[in-house]
């Protein structure tokens, strides 16, 4: 079993301890900012009270979120299942990213020039964690592997 801690040090302290605070800032804006929320990345668009269950309901998939990668990651050091973890957020982290791409294109903002401050530090923050996880995912800035039990495996 590979352990985490083979994993460089900016990779253990981000997804044990940064990784949950963002995911708590998405519990936050579904549950109690829900019109915060809409306007952010949607200037144009109006909060509707009567779906309040999806901000619920995504509120609870960041809480989720929050509570698997603090949990998680402090109790094994399996790089397997934090790879595994990884991976499924990066799945989200890719739909997040999708979702602020035909956000932008419906309302005809594609144009970096026409984002808000929202917008910017939306994507912005969506892009970073994706790029995080999947280095992780691809072994970016491991240390080499000698590959003498992996060989022997084979």
């Amino acid at each position: 079993m590979a352990s985490a801690t083979s994993a460089p040090a900016f990779y253990r302290f981000f997804f044990k301890n940064l990784d949950p605070l963002v995911a708590m800032y998405g519990v936050y804006l579904n549950f109690f900012a829900q019109e915060m929320a809409v306007t952010g990345p949607a200037p144009n668009s109006h909060y509707d009270p009567d779906q309040v269950f999806i901000f619920f309901q995504c509120g609870g998939l960041a809480l989720s979120i929050a509570f698997i990668t603090a949990a998680i990651h402090r109790a094994t050091e399996d790089l397997k299942v934090w790879r595994i973890i990884q991976f499924a957020i990066l799945l989200a982290d890719l739909a997040a990213l999708v979702g602020i791409y035909l956000s932008l294109s419906t309302q005809n903002r594609l144009a970096p020039s026409t984002w808000t401050d929202d917008d910017k530090g939306l994507a912005g923050s969506y892009t970073a964690l994706t790029l995080i996880r999947l280095a992780f995912i691809l072994k970016i800035g491991f240390p080499q592997e000698s590959g003498s039990e992996e060989k022997q495996k084979v």
